[in-house]
């Protein structure tokens, strides 16, 4: 069995009060990727699956593929980190929040995907080539670390969804609760505070529906 590791982020942007960062393991790669396809193939569904994008259709596929995927051997865990906080306790700049909680995300559950291969979103950008370059040096153990095209990579794209639907829960978009409710007893969540970084774990737990975003 072939183990792959599929990193996003969702809340980059400078207008958004959070950043999710996702980390979705797969142990049994081969598996799931025949699970997947053969869900678009029950649908009739060859485009690419965006947490952005939604319609009817897109709805049924995504509720269907999460729960197909949901039933398999992975493994998932999401950072979600409040910006302001971020900004007054570790000095930098918003700009800059993504690639450091997606560093730390890696960091955090190396436990869990050592030993496969670690994919990160192509991004273009001397920022993402910097965020490579102190993973490479930093993740000696891992088999591999590598971009890739999420357009043409079922995985990355439900690393998106799960990533996607978390952060909409979070900042208030109902929409994304019916999907939030497939992956929440399967996802572990660490909101990270300043004060207790080292002793904070990851911990199951579903938001709220009035909830919007950690204060």
């Amino acid at each position: 069995m072939t183990r792959e590791t599929h990193i996003d982020e969702a809340g980059i942007d400078a207008e958004s009060p959070i950043v999710v960062v996702s980390v979705f393991v797969v142990n049994d790669v081969e598996t799931l990727r025949a699970a997947i396809k053969a869900v678009r193939d029950k649908h009739h569904f060859g485009n690419e699956m965006k947490s952005a994008k939604t319609s009817a259709l897109r709805r049924r596929v995504y509720r269907d593929v999460l729960t197909e995927v949901m039933q398999h051997d992975i493994d998932v865990w999401v950072l979600i980190a409040n910006k302001e906080t971020a900004v007054e306790h570790l000095g930098l700049a918003r700009r800059v929040l993504g690639d450091y909680f997606t560093e730390l995300a890696v960091m955090r559950t190396a436990n869990l995907w050592r030993g496969g291969v670690l994919y990160l979103d192509e991004k273009p950008g001397k920022g993402r080539e910097a965020l490579l370059q102190r993973l490479s040096v930093g993740l000696t153990e891992v088999g591999a670390l590598q971009e890739i095209d999420s357009h043409r990579d079922d995985l990355m794209q439900v690393s998106d969804l799960i990533c996607g639907t978390v952060f909409g829960v979070e900042t208030g978009n109902e929409r994304k609760r019916e999907l939030f409710e497939i992956i929440a007893a399967h996802v572990s969540i660490w909101r990270w505070a300043p004060e207790k970084q080292k002793a904070d774990r990851p911990s199951r737990e579903v938001p709220p529906s009035n909830e919007r975003h950690p204060g």
